[in-house]
């Protein structure tokens, strides 16, 4: 996967060379002139404004030909080929960058990944991202995006109850479980998509999401409709305007810290949800409660603005969902992951 790094104002490098240079040719400036003798050259520097920000490495590459990953894991440095756990911002410019944030390819496909034989995944949809170096206990999803699985999805699955004419989708994931091993889980959620024909149509419609996740020993919520039991197997949101709602991942609305907090923000047209975490600049991302909810990775604001100079490191991890197509070669699921900087 590769990642790529883009400032606000990129076209003055050059310029901000050039004055680094003329630095280093004055300061080389001392004028002596007798041991008995003392004369002083004053030095004046002017540093003009420029936003430059640096991301490593510009490759991730998890796996290898004839070692590949398997579905319901996490892939960390150890699987990586250089063994890369982290990505390093670093901000080369001369101004201080208030916020840092990142978007992926993935949050834009338009085609249902899954449920094929062919290599179509995105693997910029797997990355997540956490300030906790050592664990993935923080880690969550850019910006994660599921379609519906279709029109027949009510019927085929047997075992999941939902409104008549909803629509079926989930959220695939991984966990970690009391013995530090990984287990490929997903969450059900169900949403009328049938009812409305653009985003702002889903103005007061439901998102159900279920609380108990689905593994390979459970079936998780069992219960998708309207009148499931929301002190135990479900979470239920309503959109606002943007098509965009806070959601509580693996716990209920009342006790957030035993979960996740994504914004979901669907979209009629293509019959997804995006569900967002340090991708604010989505569309709908940063409204109603949803502002509360997505994240700049660097905020001024929140008193962690990146000074020139300074940097910042962050967990990068894949979580490898259960249902992804086998490659052949490493080459085939690309994707890219994309810093943005302002200052």
């Amino acid at each position: 996967m590769k990642t790529k790094q883009k400032s606000l104002d990129s076209s003055r490098k050059t310029t901000l060379s050039l004055t680094i240079l003329t630095l280093f040719l004055i300061t080389g400036l001392t004028l002596t002139t007798a041991a008995d003798d003392e004369q002083d050259s004053d030095i004046t520097v002017q540093i003009e404004e420029e936003t430059i920000v640096d991301i490593q490495p510009s490759n991730l590459e998890w796996g290898t030909e004839g070692t590949g990953l398997p579905p319901g894991s996490i892939a960390d440095a150890s699987d990586e080929q250089n063994e890369y756990g982290s990505i390093f911002i670093e901000n080369l410019g001369s101004t201080e960058i208030e916020q840092v944030w990142f978007d992926t390819t993935s949050a834009s496909q338009t085609e249902d990944p899954f449920g094929s034989t062919e290599e179509t995944n995105d693997p910029s949809n797997f990355i997540t991202l956490g300030e906790d170096l050592e664990s993935n206990e923080d880690a969550q999803f850019v910006n994660r995006r599921e379609f519906a699985l279709g029109s027949d999805a009510a019927e085929d699955f047997i075992f999941i109850d939902i409104n008549d004419g909803w629509d079926l989708g989930r959220l695939r994931t991984v966990g970690i479980d009391e013995e530090d091993e990984d287990f490929g889980k997903e969450y059900f959620w169900s949403i009328d998509f049938d009812s409305v024909t653009e985003v702002s149509d889903l103005d007061g419609e439901e998102l159900i999401l279920a609380t108990d996740e689905r593994t390979e020993e459970q079936t998780g919520t069992e219960d998708l409709t309207s009148d499931c039991d929301q002190d135990s197997e479900c979470n239920i949101n309503s959109f606002n305007a943007e098509g965009a709602t806070s959601v509580v991942i693996g716990a209920q609305d009342d006790e957030p810290e035993e979960g996740k907090e994504y914004c979901a923000v669907a979209d009629p047209d293509t019959e997804t949800v995006n569900f967002i975490k340090w991708s604010p600049e989505h569309p709908g991302a940063d409204s109603g409660d949803c502002a509360d909810t997505v994240e700049y990775f660097v905020d001024s604001s929140e008193g962690d603005g990146l000074v020139p100079g300074d940097y910042e490191t962050i967990n990068i991890r894949a979580f490898i969902p259960f249902g992804v197509a086998a490659t052949e070669d490493t080459d085939d699921l690309e994707g890219e992951l994309t810093v943005f900087a302002s200052s």
